[in-house]
């Protein structure tokens, strides 16, 4: 079983499905040749896939401690189809799929991240992205697709000014999804960073209307993330107004 099917496994209930009841061959009506089509039965919500769902979100951390590896029993494969299947279902404006994702790993990994240290001026601000360089295995880069937005705001041209906000959420779902998604492999970790000029060294390997969004840095992560302090951010319910 990969580890894509193991995480997808994990998102379902372990309740088991409700055996089918056998009804005697004698007493089996005969076979219905013409009729209404009956819709299928609902299915019924677990509190425990909700469980599962909220558990992974709550594990998903800012992981900067990384060795340049991937974790014992985890691929390149197995983090381009997770991936891959968030990407492919994350919601997005009239169905438009204004998202796209690279994957940068070896030497075009250290390449870009090297540049981008470059690029920086400070000793300072240079810290992050060489630990990028140094000491993850690869960078997930998250993009928008901008031809696309543009043909929205061409189409329908009252919502112009909304689609680039529109695109730029949906985005925001890939990214937070699969860096959720991953989270729940053993030992891998990984932290979010917008070094968006960083496009400019990724040449051909991108759409020339695409746009950087963000990156997800990862690798074996060296250390658990310490406590989470939260704040006291209770949500009202409004009936009435």
């Amino acid at each position: 079983m990969s580890i894509f099917s193991k995480i997808k496994k994990a998102f379902k209930s372990s309740t088991p499905t409700p055996v089918e009841k056998v009804v005697p061959q004698a007493k089996k009506a005969a076979p219905v040749t013409a009729g209404p089509v009956l819709a299928a039965t609902p299915k019924e919500s677990s509190p425990k896939e909700v469980s599962v769902l909220l558990n992974a979100i709550k594990e998903r951390r800012t992981i900067y401690s990384l060795k340049p590896e991937l974790p014992r029993g985890v691929t390149l494969e197995d983090i381009k189809e997770i991936t891959q299947a968030i990407l492919k279902d994350t919601p997005s404006a009239f169905n438009s799929q204004p998202n796209k994702v690279v994957i940068l790993t070896g030497e075009a990994h250290k390449q870009v991240w090297n540049q981008v240290v470059e690029a920086i001026p400070t000793e300072d601000g240079k810290r992050r992205p060489q630990s990028a360089a140094d000491e993850a295995f690869g960078t997930i880069i998250f993009l928008t697709d901008d031809a696309v937005t543009k043909g929205l705001q061409e189409g329908f041209p009252a919502w112009a000014a909304a689609f680039p906000d529109f695109a730029v959420t949906s985005n925001g779902g890939v990214q937070i999804s699969t860096w959720t998604a991953l989270s729940q492999l053993p030992g891998f970790g990984a932290h979010l960073q917008h070094y968006n000029f960083l496009k400019g060294f990724l040449g051909d390997k991108i759409g020339e209307n695409w746009t950087v969004q963000a990156q997800l840095v990862f690798g074996s992560k060296v250390v658990e993330a310490g406590e989470k302090s939260y704040n006291d951010n209770a949500i009202p319910v409004i009936t009435d107004l």
